[in-house]
């Protein structure tokens, strides 16, 4: 499993990858991070280009500047998709 942090306005965002082919984006539930994930990738990897990134202010990733509501959390995701060029 690899880590890595990727730029995005809103700051740093961390991510674990494992696998190659098809990526297959996961979000963890609120409060939580990445983490959770941590036995699944593998597994996922064997089919996938599995990636699961943690949100605004949770695991590695960098707070918000501001307090953060829905629609940024969508916002930031977005950025991450483009700036790691997942196509779809």
């Amino acid at each position: 499993m690899k880590r890595d942090y990727v730029d995005t306005p809103e700051g740093q965002v961390h991510y674990r990858t494992e696998g190659r082919g098809e990526p297959i984006l996961l979000l963890h539930k609120a409060g939580l991070s990445s983490d959770e994930y941590t036995e699944m990738l593998p597994f996922l990897g064997k089919h996938y280009r599995a990636i699961a990134m943690d949100t605004l202010g949770y695991g590695n990733t960098d707070l918000p500047l501001k307090d953060p509501k829905f629609d940024d959390y969508v916002q930031n995701i977005e950025h991450f998709i483009k700036n790691i060029k997942l196509k779809k």
